[in-house]
This record gives structure tokens, sequence and C-alpha cells, in this order.
């Protein structure tokens, strides 16, 4: 470590990790209505559906990820870089259509559910390390072990969410609003749980004035402003 940087202990808010577990869950419901609308829906309509489904469900696990990432308090004041936000909001909706697509393409069989779920799942990890790149003035260094881990709960997560959204039961009527709740609490666990994991791979280390980004950054404040906006527009394409 060069005489720039010195190690940083980070704090969680619990009311804000507490609303980021439910948001990871309304996201995981949220996805088994959608996909049962791109099931049924006619020819003509898929498209509107895949691309809906991936904005919503992208969204809502983006919104989940940075709200976790406001409940982390570092010593230092921390913005957001404006551009890897915008990228990580993109990856996540591009990881999302690009599941939804191929699971609703192939014919269903094990090989295609893990090539859908690991495109999905890849989609997630590239929003949470863009999202993680996007802290500023800090600088972060990985446990590869734990980052390996992350990645494999991100592909599980898809790999669930798409076996219960397309090969399952669970959107042909047979469980009730109370199955589908407990389906998107383990789901929402999943999803969250890969976020966490990811931060706990990660050291913070101050940097110094010189070593800051000349890139737009954004405030908290100003993001959770954000964030709130598209989640409103999220849930009211949920529900």
């Amino acid at each position: 470590m060069n005489h720039h940087t010195h190690l940083l202990e980070g704090t969680y808010n619990e009311l804000l990790v507490t609303l980021s577990f439910l948001i990871a869950i309304t996201a995981a419901y949220a996805s088994f209505g959608l996909a049962n609308r791109v099931k049924i829906s006619r020819a003509k309509f898929i498209q509107f559906w895949l691309i809906s489904g991936a904005c919503t469900l992208g969204i809502g696990i983006w919104s989940m990820h940075f709200i976790a990432m406001l409940a982390f308090h570092l010593p230092v004041d921390v913005s957001y870089n404006l551009w890897f936000v915008l990228l990580s909001i993109l990856g996540a909706i591009t990881g999302c259509y690009i599941g939804l697509y191929l699971i609703h393409k192939q014919k269903k069989s094990i090989k295609a559910l893990i090539i859908a779920g690991s495109f999905m799942g890849a989609g997630i990890v590239f929003m949470h390390y863009l999202g993680m790149m996007a802290m500023e003035p800090i600088m972060i260094s990985y446990d590869p072990f734990i980052v390996f881990l992350s990645i494999l709960i991100a592909v599980a997560a898809s790999n669930t969410a798409l076996w219960l959204g397309f090969y399952s039961k669970l959107n042909e009527g047979k469980l009730t609003v109370f199955a589908k709740v407990i389906c998107s609490t383990i789901m929402g666990i999943a999803i969250a749980g890969m976020h966490y994991t990811g931060m706990q791979a990660a050291s913070f280390s101050g940097m110094s004035m010189s070593e800051h980004s000349n890139g737009f950054a954004l405030n908290p404040i100003y993001l959770s402003v954000v964030i709130v906006f598209l989640l409103s527009a999220y849930l009211r394409l949920c529900f």
C-alpha cells in the first residue's frame, strides 16, 4: 500500500439494509409475474414483454444494489461516477434481457436453463462491480475467492429465478400467493446475498485528492432521488 492510501472500515445502516432485502424480494416476485406474461403473450407482443421484463427486473435488482451501497457508510465523503452508474444499470437490464430471451427461445432443458441463467448472472455481476467502481474517491481491492463465490451466487440465483418463472408450476395457477411470497423471499435473499458477498470481498482504501477522478460524480443524496424515481416507475410496471 503506497503512502497515498489507508484502509477504511465501513459500517451498515440497518434500516437501509432491510429496505434492500425488501426490494430484492419485490424484484423476485415481479419477475415471476412478468415471466408468465412472456409465456402467454402472442408472438407480436413477445419482444415488448421481454424488454419490459428485462427493464423491470434489471431496475429492481439495480435499485436493491444501490440502496445497499448507500447503506454502507465509510469514514470519508463518497460520491458516484455517473457514467459507471449508467453502465451498471445497462448491464443489469442487458443481462436480464439475454436471460429472458434465451429461456424463451430455446427448448426446455437443463442446458438451456444454465446458459440463460449464466448470462443473466453475468449481467448482475457486471452491474455490481461496475457499481463498486463508481465509488469515489476511494480505491477497492478484492479477495478473488470471495469474488468467485459472489459470481456463483449470482448465477445460481438467476438460474433459480428462470426455473421458477418458466419451468416450475409457479405461474400455472397451482401455487398460492403465500407460496409465491415464500419463493420470492428465497430468491430475494439470494439476490441480496450476491451483493453482500461481493461487498465482503472488497477492501476500501483512501485516495489522495490528486488521484480523484475528474468524471461527473453524483452526490449520494441525488443518487437516492434517482433511485426513488426509478423504483417508483419499477413498482408501477410491476403492479
